[in-house]
């Protein structure tokens, strides 16, 4: 079972080009649900696997406290490798097509106010070099709304301050695309570029 796992995950990293997080989560939820299926439903292949045993190990995660986003997270990951297996002519049939899953509920995010957005923009120490470069930072997480994983992921080579963009690499496949994101007049993220250079 372990040598679907991995090649499901290795499509998801190479083929799809899924971010290391993303695949990581992948990972951890398909690890549950083989651990499941082995200890709990005495499944030894996934020839075993019906739509009930994923029915009830849908149940069983619900009975171990796991909320709605969860449990729908958990059974995408469960769904998509069952494809996987299907389109790979390893199953016949995908036992998870059926599974009702219960709706994720959707709650609108915390934002922060202008007066707390100003404090966070205000806390590092301008008349340092990392007090620089964190300002920028941060002043670049709140007009781009990027992760900060790709955040630091950036190089000095991607930001262009003589145009007024920086491009974010990411990966597709077998090709890099860049995501470029305009830089505001007046924004500290010239001060980057003297921080690292």
């Amino acid at each position: 079972m372990q040598e679907q796992t991995d090649a499901f995950l290795h499509y998801l990293d190479q083929e799809r080009g899924l971010s290391q997080n993303t695949v990581a989560a992948y990972r951890r939820d398909l690890k549950q649900y083989v651990d499941f299926l082995q200890e709990e439903a005495a499944c030894s292949s996934w020839e075993n696997v019906t739509e009930m045993t994923i029915t009830k190990y849908l149940y069983w995660l619900k009975d171990r406290g796991n909320v709605s986003a969860t449990l729908a997270r958990k059974i995408a990951a469960v769904r998509g490798f069952h494809q996987f297996l299907l389109r790979s002519h390893l199953l016949d049939d995908d036992p998870s097509y059926s599974v009702q899953v219960p709706k994720a509920v959707r709650k609108l995010p915390q934002v922060l106010t202008i007066k707390e957005v100003e404090a966070l923009l205000n806390t590092p120490d301008n008349k340092t070099a990392i007090g620089k470069r964190d300002k920028a930072m941060l002043e670049m997480l709140y007009a781009t709304g990027i992760r900060v994983s790709e955040l630091v992921q950036l190089n000095l080579e991607d930001i262009h301050l003589s145009m007024g963009f920086f491009a974010l690499p990411r990966k597709k496949r077998e090709r890099t695309d860049y995501s470029a994101w305009q830089m505001g007049q007046g924004s500290d993220i010239s001060i980057c570029k003297r921080c690292t250079g």
